[in-house]
């Protein structure tokens, strides 16, 4: 299957290496793409607005802005992608799906790109340092937004019900409550949710995960809010 073509690649010989970096290649013709990043070598040229790039699929991809087409549309929102990797990425919104582990702090995230992005603050420069609690900021926006932990400003307002928010995302979610938006969706019985975590604690009804553990008798539990209520039998 494809486990097995995947660990051919480890084991097949590499003939072909760059002169330049050293990476190894099966084929030349790999070879030959890989050194155009070396040389700048840009043959592909679109004939609408003769910009040029080094492989097809990159002019195939940019020539998607000229032409507007998206033939991929999701079935559980409608919105429509140019290429099928993309609504891949896409679905993940709905699943809540986040294959994509920092190996130094365990964040998860759902694109490849949110992860690299993220790996680099562990190697960057933090010259704002929260002064108490001295957690460090690459900008000091990002300084501004954690000082409202501290300080409980919540300049975010719902134009709905007069709550107010530290941070937007936080209003975003909460827009749901007045909108009944449900965008996350079991693959199994196509139920919808507003959070993901609502999603998760779902999908434990198909894998019968009981992740909640009583201490003190070692009964175990799908829902936090179940293990509180079994817990007051041990309180009284």
């Amino acid at each position: 299957g494809q486990q097995r073509k995947h660990e051919k690649k480890h084991t097949k010989k590499t003939s072909f290496c760059c002169t330049i970096c050293n990476k190894p290649f099966y084929k030349s013709s790999n070879l030959k793409q890989h050194e155009k990043i070396h040389t700048g070598d840009k043959e592909f040229i679109c004939t609408l607005c003769d910009k040029c790039f080094s492989w097809s699929g990159q002019m195939k991809t940019h020539q998607e802005t000229h032409t507007g087409e998206k033939p991929f549309g999701c079935f559980k929102c409608g919105k429509s992608f140019s290429r099928f990797d993309r609504i891949k990425i896409h679905n993940r919104i709905h699943t809540g799906e986040k294959p994509f582990i920092c190996s130094q702090c365990d964040k998860r995230f759902t694109q490849s790109s949110d992860l690299k992005t993220h790996q680099s603050s562990h190697t960057q420069v933090k010259p704002f340092v929260c002064p108490l609690c001295d957690n460090g900021y690459t900008v000091s926006s990002d300084l501004t937004k954690h000082m409202r932990i501290h300080t409980g400003e919540k300049p975010h307002g719902c134009s709905r019900c007069d709550k107010t928010f530290s941070f937007s995302h936080q209003l975003k979610l909460h827009k749901r409550t007045h909108t009944g938006e449900k965008p996350f969706t079991c693959f199994q019985c196509d139920k919808s949710f507003s959070w993901p975590h609502q999603l998760k604690a779902h999908q434990r009804t198909h894998t019968g995960d009981k992740p909640f553990e009583c201490s003190q008798c070692d009964k175990c539990f799908a829902k936090s809010d179940n293990l509180k209520k079994h817990k007051m039998i041990h309180s009284g």
